[in-house]
């Protein structure tokens, strides 16, 4: 049994005049946290959600819960690189000029047939780990507009204690083109527990990715800059994320018995995103509103290693999306 956490009271924050952006805040664990916020006033909430439909019907949800009149919804559909850029686009226009606080919640976990998108990659490793480094890299100047006024500036990405499942083996070439592979994948991964199989495996990576890229982010931000860039993990949740999985007994079992709701993993969230604990400790990694150490294999010296070309080679796939993501990385990350 999870472990219950402090009400988000004891560490919300005062987001007057302050624009936040929460990927996925249609359902589960994005919508509580959404609900959360909307309740520290913020100048201006974005939820940015593949199905407007859906992502409208919440937002009327949240309104009649917190009163709040500044919420917006904004069309970002992860599985397609230019719906991340149509969305930066919207927020060049719209935005008001800076951006206070990201929150990339929104994510997938595929249980059945390997799936590409139309931009060539595997699902789960374009809407979990590539294109919020693209929404990241491509908001980072608006990020940098933003007055350094705790507890923001800062980039909350949701992780999982998953990411302790897995390890990367290194090899020649892209080790990103090799992860997205059908054929290649299953030989790059060592899984740290055996009985977790690793035909699975892609949702747990993606989570180590997630971490990693967290702290080759943090760890590049100036020391002059506000900016706080950290990952969470809101622990197992009785959500949508187990969608492909309800037919299975043992999951709707856990669900019922042993997962948080989704309310109570959401306060995870908004504790890395808003806490003034969180404040200036870059690439760290949260879990039950504590801070944490991450998984061994990444502190040693072939982890750091692959840690250093996961974050290279997703500057170049990038790159070659959007030919803004260098000039960004070097004036802002030099």
């Amino acid at each position: 049994m999870y472990k219950r956490l402090p009400e988000v009271d004891l560490y919300a924050a005062d987001l007057t005049g302050k624009t936040v952006i929460i990927t996925g805040a249609n359902a589960g664990l994005g919508f509580e946290a959404a609900k959360h916020l909307a309740r520290m006033s913020p100048g201006k909430l974005i939820l940015a959600c593949r199905n407007i439909q859906s992502a409208e019907e919440a937002k009327a949800l949240i309104v009649k819960d917190s009163k709040c009149p500044t919420i917006e919804c904004w069309k970002l559909d992860l599985l397609s690189f230019a719906s991340v850029k149509d969305f930066v686009g919207q927020f060049e226009k719209e935005g008001g000029g800076k951006l206070d606080l990201l929150i990339q919640n929104a994510g997938i976990n595929n249980h059945g047939p390997y799936k590409t998108s139309a931009d060539g990659w595997e699902a789960q490793l374009q809407v979990n780990h590539l294109s919020p480094a693209l929404l990241g890299f491509l908001l980072l100047p608006y990020m940098a507009k933003s007055a350094p006024s705790p507890p923001t500036p800062r980039i909350t990405l949701v992780a999982s204690e998953m990411h302790y499942y897995v390890e990367i083996e290194e090899r020649e070439g892209n080790l990103l083109e090799a992860l997205s592979k059908e054929g290649t994948f299953e030989d790059m991964i060592r899984m740290v527990y055996s009985f977790y199989p690793k035909n699975e495996a892609r949702y747990p990576m993606t989570k180590l990715l997630n971490v990693m890229f967290a702290r080759s982010f943090g760890s590049r931000i100036p020391g002059t800059s506000g900016l706080t860039v950290n990952s969470v993990n809101p622990g197992p949740c009785a959500s949508s994320l187990q969608r492909d999985l309800d037919h299975k007994m043992a999951v709707r079992l856990a669900q019922k018995w042993f997962f948080r709701t989704t309310e109570m993993g959401s306060r995870t969230i908004v504790h890395a995103a808003v806490s003034k604990e969180a404040q200036g400790k870059q690439g760290a990694y949260w879990n039950n509103c504590e801070q944490e150490d991450v998984i061994d294999w990444l502190l040693t010296e072939q982890g750091g290693k692959v840690q250093e070309r996961i974050w290279n080679e997703t500057i170049d796939v990038l790159s070659k999306v959007d030919d803004r993501v260098p000039g960004i990385i070097r004036e802002y990350l030099p």
